[in-house]
């Protein structure tokens, strides 16, 4: 069988506008179809690195969750041995019931600022605070010695900031004058 001339070229101009059909259908048609599976793909990208964000951010979170749970639980001995009553009322008592022990009398004894850099430490802690004593005392070195190693292991968190001693207190050579600051942290709670 053979075709004419004429039915080649309508058969060529249905071939040829079939192909075109199918080119122009395939760019137009298809074309759309990709681009919004490319908008569905950078979506999803998007999405995937916002969830990668927020799964880091609840691990950070559960991380700081641990590190405050650890504090607490370093905090709570600390809170353990805070003295009960004011830290002011407890060290005066407590300082009288060392100096009486060694024998000592205490002399102008007065609540003072806190040391600068320790109550910068201590701020950085918002449950805790810093109360400041100078007193002065008399006696002879070795009642002295006694007395403030007595006194700073009357609580753990109690510092011995400056101390001066003036030999020949009152005349006498053996007694001495001993001017002292210290340091306490406190519970603010």
């Amino acid at each position: 069988m053979t075709l004419s001339n004429e039915k080649k070229k309508t058969l060529a101009l249905v071939v040829i506008v079939g192909l075109t059909v199918l080119i122009v259908s395939y760019y137009f048609g298809f074309r759309w179809i990709n681009e919004a599976r490319d908008q569905t793909d950078k979506k999803e990208h998007a999405f995937s690195e916002k969830a990668g964000m927020m799964n880091k951010t609840i691990e950070d979170g559960k991380v700081a969750q641990k590190k405050i749970e650890l504090f607490e639980m370093r905090l709570k001995p600390v809170r353990d041995q805070m003295p009960p009553e004011r830290a002011e009322t407890w060290l005066a008592r407590t300082m009288d019931a060392v100096a009486t022990r060694h024998q000592l009398k205490l002399k102008g004894s007065r609540l003072s600022d806190p040391d600068a850099i320790m109550l910068g430490e201590v701020k950085a802690f918002k449950h805790f605070g810093l109360v400041g004593y100078v007193f002065n005392v008399q006696g002879n070195y070795f009642q002295l010695g006694e007395f403030l190693a007595d006194l700073e292991g009357a609580h753990p968190l109690l510092v011995v900031e400056s101390m001066t001693i003036n030999a020949g207190a009152g005349g006498a050579p053996n007694i001495h004058d001993m001017a002292v600051k210290i340091n306490m942290v406190t519970n603010k709670d």
